[in-house]
């Protein structure tokens, strides 16, 4: 707990802005049915799905879970809405005027540091930072991933404590921003090798032991 502590923890948030060419994974495509009557939800897919195409080449089907929610976005916006492309799929519906936004997390030991960024303009809105609760369960890699090891849901444990942690971060900058969560997107997290591999349920008694290799080398798209 806080009151533990011999000094307050300092987060660091801020670092030198270097201007980069923005070049998000997740591309914006604008749709308007207005000029079409008597859409049905399949119907209205079909049509959203052959703009999509028309844009970005062939790409997979419409999903089935995203129709009602495109559906419900026509109905209440003069038939405009707008539908967020990842690489080949069609991830999310939003509505006409809603801005892309992306979370970005650095999981680090002790400290959680997420950042709220506009897709298309490559903004930052927002940044809060937080203490690592993993901290409870050992104050360095090495701790957790022998507490992880030995104890049965040890590695659960320390998942989902991160997870509601990282939660809880997203939330207090959506709501500084007063937005929705919907309107995120796409997000990026990273960390050291034992932060990454308990964040995604990965084992790490390799990593704590010889010959030390990992099951992850590669960047993990989820």
């Amino acid at each position: 707990p806080p009151e533990s502590l011999a000094t307050f923890q300092r987060l660091q948030l801020e670092g030198r802005q270097v201007e980069t060419a923005i070049e998000p994974a997740v591309s914006r495509v604008e749709i308007d049915l207005s000029d079409i009557s008597g859409l049905d939800m399949d119907h209205a897919a079909d049509l959203a799905f052959a703009k999509v195409c028309k844009k970005h080449g062939q790409i997979a089907s419409f999903p089935e879970y995203l129709k009602p929610e495109l559906f419900r976005e026509l109905s209440e916006n003069q038939s405009k809405a707008v539908l967020a492309v990842h690489g080949r799929e069609i991830i999310a519906v939003l509505p006409p005027k809603a801005q892309m936004l992306g979370f970005a997390v650095d999981v680090g030991t002790t400290k959680l540091a997420g950042y709220l960024v506009d897709l298309e303009t490559g903004r930052t809105l927002s940044s809060a930072g937080a203490t690592n609760p993993q901290i409870a369960y050992g104050e360095d890699v090495i701790s957790r991933i022998k507490y992880a090891n030995e104890s049965s849901q040890g590695a659960k444990t320390l998942q989902q404590i991160l997870v509601q942690a990282v939660n809880t971060l997203l939330e207090e900058l959506c709501q500084e921003c007063c937005i929705s969560r919907e309107q995120i997107i796409d997000c990026v997290m990273v960390g050291n090798t034992a932060m990454h591999h308990l964040l995604l349920g990965f084992p790490v008694k390799p990593l704590g032991t010889a010959p030390y290799q990992t099951p992850a080398v590669q960047p993990v798209e989820i």
